[in-house]
């Protein structure tokens, strides 16, 4: 992917942890469940960088996409759902794999 290129990921646990609400109590037929920020390729690649010291290159000639932020407004006032950052969370399970 292009480094500029953003995505909405989503962080597993949040998902697992939200999906049994939503089949249990849900009033709509549809929720978005996803991290609500989109975050670029370019930020997860520092990330990977800064807590491991590798080196991460781009060969380009990918197009750059950006997507529209997903919105999780439903899930958040129906549920008071606040979905992790990717990106402290990545740095946690990195920290803690590297300590091992």
């Amino acid at each position: 992917a292009d480094e500029q290129s953003v995505k909405d990921y989503v962080v597993m646990d949040d998902v697992l942890d939200v999906l049994p609400t939503i089949a249990l109590h849900g009033r709509s037929r549809i929720y978005n469940v996803a991290g609500g920020v989109n975050v670029s390729t370019r930020e997860i690649a520092n990330l990977l960088s800064e807590e491991t010291g590798c080196t991460v290159e781009f060969i380009g000639g990918e197009p750059v996409r950006r997507p529209k932020v997903v919105d999780v407004s439903r899930l958040s006032s129906e549920f008071s759902y606040r979905p992790s950052s990717l990106l402290e969370y990545a740095r946690r399970v990195i920290k803690k794999e590297l300590a091992r």
